[in-house]
């Protein structure tokens, strides 16, 4: 057993569970530090509510009834990667990438290592630059602010080059767009004038966007 001290109280744990789920706690009870003599580990700046949470998921009895949401995977994340708890830390990935990307979504993925959220977070905020806060991003670190920089120019080339292929098939739509309606028909040339100027608008549109 250890005793685990955090926001001055103690909890014993039993210390093969912490061994098993973390290299780190494994490290401090099996390397002969300070730990490993007394049994004993000292958690600060750390919650006792969050400690309580990663340990049911790592207890046999309660593993398997908890759950990673909304509420608790910011904090779980953040435990799941500084103890190396790497399959619980995928968990918590596979969750996120269900929910909205947002710039701190972004930072939060990079920080961690997430790489699957990482890419999906910078389309998404490459995307919908406009709407995100422009400030934190000129503030955020030069390696996602570069990585977000690359993925905006690909969007635009994307964009561009879809614009043209649409303006392509605008050119070469055929004289008679209502082929079906009467011989001799006068009012056909003007509907095709009018629809050909309607979808080189929306072409010039798209390539402005």
């Amino acid at each position: 057993m250890v005793s685990v001290s955090i926001e001055g109280e103690s909890i014993i744990v039993p210390s093969g569970i912490l061994e098993a789920a973390s290299p780190v706690f494994a490290s401090m009870l099996t390397g002969g530090m300070k730990e490993t003599i007394e049994q004993a580990i000292c958690l600060p700046g750390k919650r006792k509510r969050d400690f309580e949470d990663v340990l049911g998921f790592l207890r046999p009895g309660s593993s398997r009834t908890m759950q990673i949401n909304e509420k608790n995977v910011d904090y779980l994340l953040q435990w799941f990667d500084e103890y190396q708890m790497l399959d619980l830390k995928s968990e918590c990935e596979e969750f996120l990438l269900t929910l909205p990307c947002s710039f701190d979504r972004l930072l939060q993925a990079k920080q961690h290592g997430l790489q699957k959220q990482c890419a999906r977070c910078l389309q998404e905020v490459a995307r919908n630059f406009e709407n995100e806060p422009i400030e934190a991003i000129v503030e955020a670190s030069p390696d996602v602010l570069r990585q977000l920089l690359l993925v905006m120019q690909q969007c635009q080339r994307e964009r561009a080059a879809k614009a043209q292929e649409l303006e392509a098939q605008v050119r070469n739509l055929p004289n008679r767009l209502f082929s079906s309606l009467p011989a001799g028909h006068t009012t056909v040339s003007r509907v095709d004038e009018m629809a050909r100027n309607k979808l080189q608008d929306l072409v010039a549109q798209i390539k402005f966007r």
